[in-house]
Formats: structure tokens, sequence, C-alpha cells
């Protein structure tokens, strides 16, 4: 019986023990309560502040570690353990090394992307439990419990500075410090200076409390930073729209050399969002050109295609992995066009240039198309060709209006060559039967005339044997051309005279259209032909001198120039309005050819036709 009671005692003991250090706890807690203070407010809004101490103070005073369970928690509620440089310093390390092929201050940016996204869900998110928890109704008492559980929680201490204008309307505005914020201790404890401001997720956590205590939609920045080298963490927030314009006067009055970024939640979602709207744009654009775009590796034979590329090559992307790919691919072409892909690729990685190549594919069902494929190099960091990318556009429509086009040119080309071959034949019988009239006519002058129109025929003729002879049927070799012609001329009219014809065509003109051709030899003709006649009668010998060159300057492209060294120019002829048909002709040959005649003696006739 004793041996019991000696027991039921210790035990006791044990028990009071245990309740004079719950005692001390509660005591101690207590103190804290009564003692901290955790925000510092203007004093408008001091009293709730105080009241959301106390309640988040007696909240807190629940924390219970059980290690034994691996659980931190407050009143059911589970909290977890992180180091601050985790979340700051060592991430922005990381971060940097991850993205080390770009800047540093772009690396920087995206560790900020990340950290703010996360610490704007997070200040959400405990904003909500805690505004249910509580039973808060009141934006200003919504606000209140923030700062004081980022206190306990030990993100920072709140200084809210009184030209904040904490309103649930458009014209909120908060301006606040933490001056003994985590990010910049971590930075701080490592012993290395920031560029920018690294308060990221304080800013981020602030405006997700606030938002969902407002309302509204807000953002905050940072504007100077302790790890950077500044006094104080100090910190602007307001609805997006509006953060800029606090800013510049925040940039003024601070007179600060760099911007601070303007962070925005889930900005990268924004960013993919608009990347899979162009992705969708780009997708539609493709299928209406019919072109895709395509990524091979060299190493792993992996062959990625877009969209467009599997609807043109007729393959199921969903029947077909990335290393099958390129084995279905290669079974679509000829074997004669795959040897040209594997020159071009050989030809790419040990020149890195561009190719261009035109090939053909089988499809299953036996029909054809035709591929036009653009490919070029991808480079690592050591310049080395580790891939290949590029374009193919299905041209098969292209390639068979381009068939049937040449076919119908082909076809118009033999119908056109048979029409000049019939004209230059018809013409030559009007000229054999003009010639036969000829030899029957006795009297000098008529038969004078039957010659002249012999050789105006002739040289029409001329231009439509050559047109039959040339594969293009739209003008002439000039040099061609005109050979033939004062080769006609000089031997129809020079008989019995001791003449010399030069003949000068400037190299730069190729070939003539047939609508200038025509005109311009009835010309050379009527002015040759005249010539001969008449500007040598009272001499032995005499010279021609046609000459059709470019002209450098003016308003007109071509002067045809024929002059003689023979007596010249009567000065009875009125050159305005001629009474012979030849000089008739070559006024109206003059004006079809829209161009300017001008008719002078410079030892001899001369006579100069500029046109276009």
């Amino acid at each position: 019986m004793k041996a019991k009671s000696s027991d039921e005692i210790k035990t006791l003991k044990k028990e009071i023990a245990v309740l004079k250090k719950e005692l001390e706890k509660l005591r101690a807690v207590k103190k804290t309560q009564t003692a901290v203070s955790t925000v510092k407010v203007p004093s408008s809004i001091e009293p709730i502040f105080k009241n959301a101490e106390a309640t988040v103070g007696n909240y807190f005073s629940e924390l219970k570690f059980n290690p034994n369970i691996g659980s931190i928690s407050i009143k059911d509620e589970r909290y977890v353990l992180v180091t601050a440089s985790s979340l700051s310093y060592e991430f922005f390390k990381n971060i940097t090394s991850l993205y080390k092929n770009r800047s540093e201050e772009e690396a920087a940016s995206i560790s900020k992307n990340f950290l703010f996204d996360i610490g704007h869900v997070l200040g959400r998110e405990d904003a909500k439990r805690f505004h249910a928890k509580m039973n808060l109704k009141n934006p200003i008492e919504k606000l209140s419990a923030g700062p004081v559980h980022f206190a306990y929680a030990g993100w920072a201490f709140v200084k809210i500075l009184p030209q904040s204008n904490p309103q649930p309307n458009d014209s909120f505005f908060l301006k606040y410090e933490h001056p003994y914020s985590f990010e910049a201790d971590s930075w701080i404890q490592n012993k290395v200076k920031s560029k920018t401001p690294v308060c990221t997720m304080n800013a981020a956590y602030s405006s997700g409390w606030c938002q969902e205590s407002f309302g509204l939609e807000l953002t905050a920045v940072e504007i100077t930073c302790r790890a950077k080298g500044d006094k104080e963490c100090s910190f602007i927030m307001a609805p997006p729209h509006k953060i800029n314009s606090y800013l510049e006067k925040e940039i003024q009055s601070r007179k600060l050399k760099q911007k601070p970024e303007v962070p925005y939640f889930f900005e990268r979602k924004k960013i993919e969002e608009d990347f899979l709207k162009n992705q969708n744009l780009l997708n539609e654009a493709q299928k209406m050109a019919k072109l895709g775009s395509w990524e091979f590796n060299l190493a792993t034979q992996e062959l990625v295609w877009s969209d467009e590329l599997y609807r043109i090559y007729e393959i199921d992307k969903n029947k077909i992995g990335k290393t099958k790919l390129y084995e279905e691919y290669l079974k679509r072409l000829t074997e004669e066009d795959k040897i040209k892909i594997y020159q071009n690729i050989d030809r790419t990685v040990k020149t890195k240039k561009e190719y261009t190549i035109r090939h053909i594919i089988t499809l299953p069902n036996g029909s054809i198309k035709w591929i036009e494929g653009t490919g070029g190099p991808i480079l690592n960091e050591q310049k080395k060709v580790i891939g290949l990318m590029g374009i193919g556009r299905d041209i098969t429509t292209e390639v068979l209006q381009q068939e049937k086009l040449e076919n119908n040119l082909r076809e118009k080309d033999i119908l056109l060559k048979e029409i000049h071959h019939r004209v230059k034949n018809n013409l030559q019988i009007v000229s054999s039967l003009l010639n036969l009239q000829s030899e029957t006519i006795k009297d000098k002058e008529a038969k004078e005339k039957y010659r002249e129109s012999l050789g105006r025929v002739k040289s029409m003729a001329l231009i439509h044997e050559l047109l039959y002879q040339t594969k293009n049927l739209s003008n002439l070799k000039a040099t061609q051309y005109l050979n033939e012609l004062v080769k006609f001329i000089s031997q129809t009219y020079n008989f019995n005279q001791n003449v010399t014809v030069n003949l000068n065509v400037d190299p730069n003109i190729g070939r003539i259209d047939m609508n200038k051709a025509i005109p311009c030899g009835l010309i050379i003709n009527e002015l040759v032909s005249n010539s001969f006649k008449y500007a040598f009668q009272n001499k032995k010998k005499g010279e021609i001198q046609i000459d059709f060159k470019i002209l450098r300057k003016g308003p007109h492209t071509f002067l045809l120039s024929i002059r003689d060294n023979g007596q010249g120019i009567p000065a009875n002829l009125n050159l305005n309005q001629p009474e012979t048909l030849g000089l008739q002709l070559v006024h109206s040959l003059t004006d079809q050819l829209d161009g300017q005649l001008r008719m002078k003696n410079e030892s001899g006739a001369v006579f100069e036709i500029a046109f276009n």
C-alpha cells in the first residue's frame, strides 16, 4: 500500500513539473504579447493594428514543434522552415548558373519573376485563411493582420509610411519599409553586394496579401535595398496601371540612376499565353502558306516538325515518335533525292552555310508532291554544328501551274511561229508578184515605184523570217536584224555604183521590240534607198553611215541616225509637208515610234530619229 502511494506521488510531481513549464511558457507569451511591437503604422490606423498584434500573437502562441513526426504547426495548420538564403541569395545564384548563356541582368530578372509569382500566391492564400479564421470584413482590418503575420513568420518587420493611402479603389497607394528583410539579410550574411534590389518575395507577399484584402489587382516594387548598400529596404505598392507614375516620382525624388524593375503577377504566364497565341497564328499562317519548320539533331538523329509538315507529308503525328520520324521521312524520298539531301547536310556541317533544294516525295497512296526545302546550321557555344533547322514548303500547285503555263507558252510559240512563217511566205509571194510585174513595165518611173514597194515588203518579211527562227517571239536581236536589212537594201540598189554602207549598232542594245523593229526597218529602208537613188548622181563613189545608239541624256532612249556624203537635201524641199511618199512614210513611222525627227545638211543629208 505504501509502495503504491509512493508511485502516485512521483507521478503527481512529474505532472506538476510539466504544468509549471507550461505556465512559464504562457507567462512568457503574455509578456511577449504586451511588450513586442511587430509593426509601425500611422497613428490614424494604429488601434486597428494593435488589435491585430494581439490576435495574431495569440495565434502564434499555439506554435508546436513535433520533430518526431516532422511537423511544425499552429492550430492544425502546417508550417515549414526554410533558410532565408535558399529563397534569395542561393536561389539567384542557382538561376544565374542555370541561365549562364544569358546576361547577368536577364538571369536576375528570371529569378525575380519566379520568386514574385510564388510570393504573391503565398500572400494571397495566407490572407484568405487569416481573414476567414478571424472573421475579418473591413479592408484595413484585413490588411492589419498581414504585417503582424509577416513579422511572426520571420519575413520582415513592416513600417507603413504616412504617405500611404490604403483605400479599396483605384487610388490605392502604399509606401512602406522592411528594415529587417530576410532576403536582404541573406545577401549581407553571404557578404555579397547586389546590383539591384533583391527583396522580391517581400514585395510579392505583401502585394498578394493586400490584393486579397482590398479586392484590387496590385503589384509592389522595391525602390531601395540594403543588399545593394542602401540604408533601408523601401517599397511602393499600387494598381499595375498606376505603379509607373508613382515610380517616376520616387526616381526623381531619390535621384535614382537605375529604374527598378516592375514585377507583374504571373507575367510569365501572360508571356506563355501570348506565345501560344502567336504559335497558333504561326501554325495557321504555315497552313495557309503550305510551309512548315523543322529541326534535326545530328547526334540523336531526332527530327522535329511543326504541325504543317506532318500535314504536307501526310504522317500521323500521334503514331510516329521523334526517332521514327526521320525514317518515315526518308521512305518518301527517291534514292536520287536522298543522296542530294545527304550531300547538302554534309556540306552544311563543313561550311556552316545554308542550302536550298527541290525534290519530290511519294505518298503511301502513290501520289507525288513537290517540296522546296531550305536548311541551315545550329551551332553550339564552341561554334560547332550540332544540328540543322529550316523550312519545307509544298510547291506542288506552283510546279503544276508552271508546267501548265510552260505548255501553254510552247503551244503559243508554235502557233506564233507558224503565223510568222505564213506571213513571211505571203509577203514573199507578194514580193515575187511585184518583182514579176516590174519586169513587164517599160516606164522607168513606174518600174522604180514597184521596186520601192518591193523593198518595203521585203523589210517587213525579213522581220517575220527572223522571228520564225528565234526562240523569243516578242523581240529581235538588233544587230542581226539591221545587218540583214542593210544587206538586202544594198543588194537591191547598189548596182553600177561604188557606194559603201556602214552600220554601227551600240553593243548595249541587245534586243529590240517587234513594235519598234518594224517602223525602224521601214525608216531605214526609205532613207537608205533614197540615198542610193538621189545622193550620188554626180559622184563616182559615196558613203552611207547608219548609227543606232543609246542616248545617255535627254527625254529619249534611242537615236537612229542615217547620213550620207552626197549632194544633200534640196533647198526647196518642205520637210514638214513633204510631197514624196517616202518622206511621208518616214514622218508617219516616227510618230508611230512616238519619236522626234530632225533633218539637216551636214556634208550631205542627215536624218536623226530619237525615240523611246
